[in-house]
């Protein structure tokens, strides 16, 4: 039997077999026995080895033939693409039932379509916007997603290589590190110390202890919490380190099958602020649904009184009538240009290298007044550098920054040769020998507008042990060199309570005179602590006695007072055990020579200080956490600006101690533990305030999910935390947060904006139209023909469009962060109604002539109130339409204009108008602003010379006396709405 016939046989099982399976339990089938099993055997079974793995010829092989490590993609909804976005707009389901209703009544009673058409075309307009915006939404998510994809590190032709966990196969290596994601199924064959979470399979959020051992056969299991040396896909780890091998993938695994016996499909996420943006949009359409049925109400009582008048083609002419009246008022475009207005700015952070995950925290972002920010890989490079080497009373220079091979080792102006001085070589021999890093190029996709990829020297594993590899190179020793001689033994991992780790060789070279070798690093003081001699020149070992001890320390304390990190290195010559013996860790970690330590430094990320006091200036406090002392985040906090004089540094362990005042006057937490991070961000939600979290650990997970908005490093960070996190930095900058910040802004003021503008217009137009609608059952201010599309098309449509497109403030982080929800505060509702009041008088003022051109035409009305000839009636409408031209025409002018020009004055709130037109003023609603004037002055001049203008639009061309009294009652809106601004700001010292 073939390798793929056999792997895939134990794999699939029958059918009978998989519909016999309990969910998350293993069942006693061959394929699923690996635990039973020897862990040589089982390498033997997938011919892998679990040093060396298998080729990357053969991975290619068994992916043909087994298929990508992916479970099978749901099919998308096809409601859910393209219906739901017209369906579930109540705004427009009230249209295409009302346009429905006119089209039927109209075919009835022999009324023209026109209308009712145009309402059908407004209709398929935005269902198709609403829907193409719906699908370049969901493929820029998804390409987004593309970009955050999982990778893992598996050991293939013996080196450990990073693949797209797609493409991990059965028999694969996997090398499982603290924090990694595990792809697949696989079972144990080396650990140390190893845990895993397995919570999103078991629902236990206890981590589980694994081993290589082979379980019993005949031993009952129960659930996976029961197998104790293989792991799961889609669980992490959350200590210690491993080698794996796989035996199964995709659809095989234990996530796999339960997935696909749930069969569920995870519902679309819902677009931030659209419940709001509907609820607006929605007492809109309530507020002129209550106006047209107190109309209606009027009509029949009306129709009642006129003796022949309450007939059945009346009743509905007159009802289509009052219907489409309502219906131009009802902001159908709301919804849309906001949903335009949310997608543009999450491809815009998508564009500044933010991964959004999950969509409500787009606006989130842009609400912040806290960002709560790791200081390792998002304040600095996380990239570790060696500055200093202290070995042997010397203090030696190490140029180059970050994990670039460039650089060298200096002592004074001299670069040192790796024989130089014995001490420093084997303190460099050391820090190469007790390390797992590896230092890998690779291209990183970045999320960031005009970089697809970037070549990254990265750490697979430790960063500081990774300086340490960077180290050795510096100074020409090569590990790949020194592993030709040796042979590991055993390693002691690094523990957090221990603070240090230790790594075990023995020698295959007889030219080297020690049989065993111990190499411990770790926190130098610690380190001191397990030490009784140190290493002079030529390797001989000198006394360590308390004055030279007190010296080291007082050196350590000098740097870690500067912000940097020291790592103690120490070394132990052993005796060979005969095989079966073992050294216990504290045998071998006693009595140490010490070599002494480095002084490494992650250097803080370019353009940050300037990011972090855009924040402060935008009311956004930033607080740093970290590990480290007290000493070294004050530093680096005050080389950021994070940390003032006058402000605290306080320690993870007097959080629960800290009044208000300390606690909110902190700017560096050190020493923190994960709780405190959860006890940190919890109170300043329960200030009311709105935070952002940094993270990249396993350990910021809860605090991540705790946030108003979790922010994962997207090039450092586990897989643990981009899990529990709402958005992804590609980049893993703080400046990166800072445009999201500043974006999520700008996102929230356009959408207000534009939410103000149709609330202003509607509301204000809806009102006169409808109350001036009680002159006469058969009197309309404007034809409720073309001459109400004529405001719809164009100061409706083309101003909100600009305002659509419009830059963000530059300003925008000058104004103080809204921790609440609220769309409109009350100094924002208080102008609305200030702006609908005049809009409402003007109106009432322009509406005059026109009320007494209709009420002049007496017989004409009054025959116009009483027939029900259809042809005669479009006579009478006609000729009426065409005596009130001229003072319909001075109102379309009036409505165009004030309309417009105050949009100029609303997009920046908090600035003066000419003070928006010097800064930043927009080309797009320049554009569209044009547009709608050549629309008004195409309506009054024109038009009048077509035939059209007899039939149709019903206007005439105006007189410069005409002009100056539509200027008088539209442009003093301007000076209105900017003397309330004015006042707000300067005399109620608050922002709009």
């Amino acid at each position: 039997m073939s390798f793929s016939k056999n792997i895939l046989g134990k794999l699939g099982g029958g059918k009978n077999q998989a519909e016999s399976r309990e969910a998350s339990v293993i069942p006693p089938h061959e394929h699923a026995t690996y635990y039973a099993k020897d862990a040589e055997a089982v390498l033997k079974e997938f011919q892998t080895d679990d040093m060396t793995g298998i080729s990357s010829d053969e991975a290619v092989r068994r992916q043909e033939q087994l298929g990508l490590n992916e479970l099978p993609k749901v099919k998308r909804s096809i409601y859910k693409l393209y219906f739901a976005p017209v369906l579930e707009n109540t705004i427009i389901v009230i249209f295409l039932i009302a346009a429905g209703f006119m089209v039927v009544v109209s075919v009835f009673i022999n009324k023209s379509l026109t209308s009712p058409l145009i309402n059908f075309v407004v209709i398929l307009l935005n269902a198709g916007i609403a829907i193409v915006q719906q699908l370049r939404a969901q493929k820029s998510l998804d390409s987004l997603k593309r970009l955050s994809k999982n990778v893992c590190t598996v050991i293939r032709g013996g080196i450990k290589i990073s693949v797209d966990s797609a493409k991990v196969v059965p028999g694969d290596i996997l090398d499982l590190q603290e924090g990694d994601r595990i792809v697949a199924d696989a079972r144990v064959v080396t650990e140390a110390s190893f845990f895993v979470n397995e919570s999103s399979i078991t629902g236990e959020s206890q981590p589980v202890q694994k081993t290589t051992a082979a379980l019993e056969e005949n031993v009952k299991i129960t659930g996976i919490h029961g197998i104790k040396n293989c792991v799961f896909s889609g669980t992490f780890v959350t200590k210690g380190n491993a080698r794996a091998v796989v035996f199964a993938t995709g659809i095989h695994t234990e996530i796999g099958y339960i997935s696909k016996n749930l069969n569920q499909v995870t519902a679309e996420q819902e677009i931030p602020l659209k419940a709001k943006i509907n609820k607006f949009a929605n007492w809109l359409a309530i507020f002129v649904a209550i106006m047209f049925v107190t109309l209606w109400i009027y009509v029949l009582i009306v129709m009642a009184m006129i003796p022949g008048s309450f007939t059945s083609t009346n009743f509905w002419w007159r009802l289509v009538n009052s219907v489409e009246l309502a219906l131009k008022f009802v902001p159908i475009n709301i919804v849309l240009l906001s949903t335009i207005i949310l997608i543009t700015g999450v491809l815009a952070i998508a564009a500044k290298g933010v991964i959004t995950r999950k969509l409500t925290a787009v606006e989130a972002l842009g609400r912040a007044s806290v960002v709560c920010t790791d200081k390792t890989g998002t304040l600095t490079k996380n990239a570790m550098t060696v500055q200093k080497v202290w070995a042997n009373d010397r203090l030696f220079d190490v140029t180059g920054l970050g994990y670039s091979k460039d650089g060298a080792i200096l002592f004074g102006d001299h670069v040192v040769n790796k024989d130089d001085y014995k001490s420093l070589k084997k303190l460099v021999i050391a820090g190469l020998l007790d390390n797992n890093a590896e230092v890998v190029e690779e291209d990183f996709k970045v999320a960031r507008k005009g970089e697809d990829t970037r070549l990254v020297r990265k750490v697979i594993g430790d960063p500081m042990e990774g300086a340490l590899d960077v180290l050795g190179e510096k100074l020409r020793i090569y590990e790949s060199e020194m592993l030709r001689h040796l042979k590991f033994i055993k390693e002691f991992p690094f523990d957090s309570d221990l603070k240090r780790m230790t790594k075990v060789w023995s020698s295959t070279n007889p030219k080297i005179k020690h049989e065993w070798m111990a190499f411990i690093k770790g926190a130098t003081e610690l380190i001191l602590g397990r030490c009784t001699s140190i290493m002079e020149d030529e390797e001989e070992h000198a006394p360590l006695d308390d004055r030279r001890v007190k010296r080291i320390k007082d050196e350590v304390e000098k740097w870690a007072s500067k912000g940097f990190r020291t790592l103690g290195i120490a070394w132990k010559d052993l005796k060979a055990l005969p095989e079966g013996k073992e050294y216990t860790r504290d045998e071998v970690e006693t009595d140490l020579t010490f070599l002494g330590f480095v002084v490494i430094q992650d250097p803080p990320r370019e353009g940050v200080r300037d990011a972090v006091i855009a924040c402060e200036r935008a009311g956004v406090t930033v607080v740093m956490i970290t590990g480290d002392s007290k000493d070294t985040g004050a530093a680096i906090g005050r080389e950021l600006g994070i940390y003032d004089e006058g402000e605290m540094v306080m320690e993870g362990r007097d959080i629960p101690d800290l009044d208000d005042e300390t606690f909110f006057n902190t700017a560096v937490f050190a020493r923190v533990s994960p709780n405190d991070k959860q006890v940190i961000i919890k109170r300043y939600q329960d200030k009311g305030r709105t935070v952002a979290m940094t993270g990249d650990g396993v350990n910021d997970a809860l605090a991540l999910g705790l946030a108003d908005v979790g922010l994962a490093m997207g090039l450092t960070g586990t897989d643990v935390a981009k899990e529990a996190a709402d958005m992804i930095i590609s980049d893993d900058s703080f400046n990166t947060i800072e445009l999201g910040i500043r974006e999520g802004r700008g996102l929230f003021a356009k959408i207000r904006t534009m939410i103000f503008f149709y609330i202003f217009v509607n509301v204000a137009e809806a009102i006169v139209l409808i109350s001036t609608a009680f002159v006469n059952v058969d009197f309309r201010l404007f034809d409720t023909g073309l001459q109400i599309n004529l405001i719809y098309v164009l100061p409706h449509t083309f101003p909100p469009l600009g305002l659509t497109f419009d830059r963000t403030s530059m300003d925008v982080m000058q104004e103080k962060p809204r921790n609440a929800e609220e769309i409109f505060s009350k100094n924002v509702l208080f102008m609305l109604v200030i702006l609908i009041v005049y809009m409402v008088v003007v109106l009432i003022i322009v509406s005059v002539p026109i009320i007494e051109s209709f009420l002049a035409q007496t017989s004409k009305v009054e025959l116009l109130n009483s027939t029900i000839d259809p042809k005669v009636r479009n006579d009478l409408q006609l000729e009426i339409n065409v005596a009130m031209a001229h003072p319909r025409t001075i109102a379309f002018c009036v409505i165009f204009i004030a309309e417009t020009v105050v949009v100029f004055s609303i997009r920046r709130p908090n600035i003066p108008v000419w003070k928006s037109f010097r800064k930043d003023m927009s080309p797009a609603l320049i554009f569209f602003v044009v547009l709608t004037f050549l629309g008004m002055f195409a309506v009054v001049y024109v038009i009048p010379l077509m035939d059209w203008n007899a039939k149709w639009f019903f206007v005439s061309p105006l007189s410069g006396a005409d002009w100056a009294l539509v200027l008088l009652l539209s442009l003093p809106i301007l000076p209105l709405v900017e003397y309330y601004k004015w006042h707000v700001r300067s005399v109620k010292k608050e922002y709009l």
